[in-house]
């Protein structure tokens, strides 16, 4: 204005906070590139577009990578609802703007940024994402009630919103597609919701913790893309303890590491691989993981023909093994898994056997015909002490305790007991196999009968697209399925979906 230039200063407008103005003037002299736009206020960088109108940063704003984000989304929510007086005109594309991002998830609101968050406006965010269709219903319901239990946090607890206004938030949540481990180990708890609905709630949840059950996604960790927590191309998984450290190791090959997720938290907590080639802690396309007893991690360095192993925080130890065909060596080793014992198994496959080797590398035993046709690429103990081994020919074959050939069952396929391309084998504490496979998982009783394929739309969170590889599976000692999923396929007007899913 006309004050500024004779001045030679530009003041702070009434209202608006010192960080947004700075977030402000970075954006109208450097352009989209700064970061103190970021950690603007959104409803005020609206008003400062239009009070000096600067061209194009009320559209800056509202695109993806702009300045509205987990931070500021309640404020510039109310703001755009006219629940805030500084509020004038048309704000409905501040409106859209806001819903877009919490399509996106929740969870990037903090409990900080929910403080004096009016209960309509809460109402409005929380049904824009319940709305989300192609996300899992358990998930929007966990996702709602973590929404929920921070806003009733930041503003005084239950008793400082009032009873009728949580029992209405609640009200909006569907709280009968969450688990029922999650019922009573965080709903129960919380207070916010009454003893005589909770008991509702839980007896329409199933109790069934059978392999035969209706799996539904629980929690989803990752995505696409090149960043550090994302994933290009999974493969085998690993999962080892419980409870606040149970962990999580996912093989992203052709990344050439492996990331080790906190499972309750889905963080990554380490990353094991230095990068591709072949000297210490270089991993060339590894294709499995595998925990021992003390928590640390062996990955099977397939095109090295080598097994590293690596400490709980990622840092190289040691490796296994020599490219080979004597007893102990290897020959692009595919899956790998310890027994109860603490031996470690290896699909030797271009060798045509399993090795049964000791954490240090010794030989015990081969187990497999050594025949071309057999081509193992996962393996893992049952609990009776038996072997159970998944090849390239479709097939699943059983071995006893000292490796004698004991059954075999499946073949290739695409009908119910068929398998097309299996990538991992696991077990149940019930003896139950479970394959995972190119487009499905398949679940077996332990003598080979057909229990269920999980369809789609319980394994992706997008189940309508055309292809996708769930290729690796593991399962903890609670009976959930820790699934990897990618795409087969890239569509243009798609986004890739590569991510790890528990199923419980």
């Amino acid at each position: 204005g006309m004050v500024e230039e004779r001045e030679g200063v530009v003041g702070v407008p009434p209202g608006i906070s010192v960080e947004s103005f700075r977030g402000f003037l970075e954006y109208v002299y450097l352009g989209e590139c700064g970061d103190e736009i970021g950690k603007a206020d959104g409803r005020e960088v609206a008003l400062l577009s239009d009070m000096y109108l600067v061209a194009g940063l009320r559209e800056f704003l509202l695109e993806d990578g702009g300045g509205l984000g987990g931070e500021n989304v309640c404020a510039a929510f109310e703001f755009a609802l006219g629940q805030v007086p500084v509020g004038v005109g048309d704000q409905s594309d501040i409106v859209a703007g806001c819903l877009k991002v919490v399509r996106k998830g929740l969870c990037v609101i903090e409990e900080v940024s929910l403080c004096g968050f009016g209960v309509e406006a809460a109402k409005g965010l929380l049904e824009a994402r319940q709305r989300e269709g192609r996300v899992p219903r358990r998930i929007l319901a966990k996702q709602g009630f973590e929404f929920v239990q921070r806003w009733v946090g930041a503003n005084g607890g239950v008793q400082g919103r009032g009873g009728v206004e949580v029992d209405e938030i609640v009200g909006m949540l569907d709280l009968g597609k969450l688990s029922r481990k999650y019922l009573t180990d965080v709903v129960e708890g919380s207070g916010l919701v009454s003893h005589d609905r909770f008991k509702e709630i839980l007896a329409g949840v199933s109790e069934d913790t059978s392999f035969g059950r209706e799996f539904a996604i629980e929690q989803m960790f990752g995505s696409a893309g090149m960043g550090d927590g994302q994933f290009t191309s999974l493969y085998q998984l690993a999962v080892h303890g419980e409870g606040a450290e149970q962990r999580l190791a996912c093989v992203d090959s052709e990344r050439f590491r492996v990331l080790i997720l906190n499972v309750e938290s889905g963080e990554v907590v380490a990353v094991a691989g230095s990068g591709p080639g072949g000297g210490p802690g270089e991993l060339s396309y590894p294709h499995a993981a595998a925990f021992n007893s003390r928590g640390e991690l062996y990955v099977s360095d397939s095109s090295n023909s080598r097994i590293q192993v690596f400490e709980r925080n990622g840092k190289y130890l040691r490796a296994v093994g020599t490219r080979g065909s004597e007893k102990g060596q290897l020959w692009c080793p595919e899956g790998i898994s310890f027994t109860a014992a603490g031996d470690l198994l290896v699909a030797d496959k271009n060798n045509n056997r399993v090795q049964v080797l000791q954490e240090d590398g010794t030989f015990v035993r081969s187990v497999g015909c050594g025949k071309e046709s057999f081509e193992p690429v996962s393996c893992c103990e049952a609990p009776d002490g038996s072997l159970v081994v998944v090849d390239r020919s479709c097939r699943v074959q059983v071995f006893d305790s000292e490796g004698r050939f004991v059954r075999r069952f499946a073949s290739r396929g695409d009908g119910p007991g068929k398998l097309q391309s299996p990538m991992q084998v696991a077990v149940g504490a019930g003896g139950e196999i479970v394959v995972g496979d190119a487009y499905t998982v398949t679940v077996f009783t332990f003598e080979g009968k057909l229990i269920q394929r999980i369809p789609p739309t319980s394994i992706s969170d997008a189940p309508n697209r055309p292809s996708y590889n769930s290729r690796g599976v593991c399962v903890d000692a609670d009976g959930c399925l820790f699934v990897s999923v990618s795409d087969c396929e890239v569509f243009d007007d798609k986004e890739s979906v590569t991510n790890v899913v528990r199923l419980t």
